[in-house]
């Protein structure tokens, strides 16, 4: 067992040709663990909020964010985006067990289900103009 200690702000990790492809730092509190690409462009980030929040975010080649996941104090997500950003699809759990479903395109609603502690069910669609076309809801 070693008793060596190694502190700093900041790590790097570089490739063979001395290209950082990681990073472990501290910015605005928070620790950050970040890893890039060959052209140095940041892919994949895990941090944790001064909340006490986990989020893993991961880019596309451009530096899009296309998913992110977060763990909170009264739930956990995940979000799906295209390459513009836009929301495509998402997951919430809520910390009282409820599960919330929702699908959208070109940043509208399309579908979004529910499922709450207890048995009640609810799913609602809409068009592509927005209205919402059926509603359904069973359980409790």
């Amino acid at each position: 067992m070693t008793e060596d200690l190694v502190r700093a702000r900041r790590f790097e990790l570089v490739d063979d040709q001395e290209r950082p492809r990681a990073a472990l730092h501290m910015e605005d509190g928070q620790p950050i663990l970040t890893l890039a690409d060959e052209d140095g462009s940041a892919r994949v980030q895990v941090a944790i909020n001064r909340e006490g929040n986990a989020t893993l975010r991961v880019r596309d080649a451009a530096g899009q964010e296309r998913l992110q996941i977060a763990a909170m104090e009264d739930g956990t997500g995940v979000v799906l985006t295209d390459s513009t950003g836009t929301i495509h699809a998402s997951l919430i759990i809520s910390e009282n067990g409820e599960v919330l479903v929702s699908a959208q395109e070109h940043g509208q609603n399309r579908a979004i289900g529910s499922v709450v502690p207890g048995g009640t069910i609810v799913l609602g669609l809409w068009d592509a103009e927005g209205k919402k076309t059926h509603g359904f809801s069973q359980g409790e």
